[in-house]
């Protein structure tokens, strides 16, 4: 019987069980995520086609900002929702929304990031990168969370 092919088959020839292990949070990364999306989304159809959130919106949102304010509109206008709404339901919507909003921006940095340290020979001891997006005709570096601009920096992991 033929062995299946293991991550360690699509590593390029300087590349170690270090470079392995930054690549497999990566992907871990992307696999919790579209769990989490995929819940947003069916929240978000329940509001909109369910809970009446198509008086609010003449179609469901579509871009994950615009879903997160959907729902705080929905928690806020929609009388289905008023007796699910406790005192501090807007509070705790509120919350939830800034911790996925962050949560997805963190998402799309690692997503959409050139981890440039990942291409030396020596196995690196943080991983860092740079990305840069376009906004209104302009682009600009995106994921500053170091003291260099557009650079995000994530500590060495020595082990999967």
């Amino acid at each position: 019987m033929e062995r299946e092919p293991s991550y360690r088959d699509f590593l390029f020839e300087h590349e170690t069980d270090v470079h392995l292990a930054f690549y497999s949070a990566i992907g871990r990364v992307c696999v919790v995520w579209s769990n989490i999306e995929f819940q947003v989304d069916i929240n978000t159809q329940s509001l909109y086609d369910v809970l009446g959130g198509n008086r609010l919106a003449s179609s469901p949102p579509f871009s994950f900002d615009k879903k997160m304010d959907f729902w705080k509109d929905c928690f806020k206008k929609l009388a289905s929702l008023s007796d699910m709404t406790t005192a501090t339901m807007p509070e705790s919507i509120t919350r939830l929304v800034a911790d996925l909003k962050k949560a997805s921006n963190d998402r799309n940095t690692l997503m959409h990031t050139h981890w440039g340290s990942l291409h030396g020979s020596k196995p690196p001891q943080t991983l860092s990168g740079n990305s840069i997006s376009p906004k209104k005709g302009t682009y600009f570096m995106r994921g500053s969370k170091s003291s260099s601009e557009g650079s995000w920096t994530l500590p060495a992991i020595s082990t999967i």
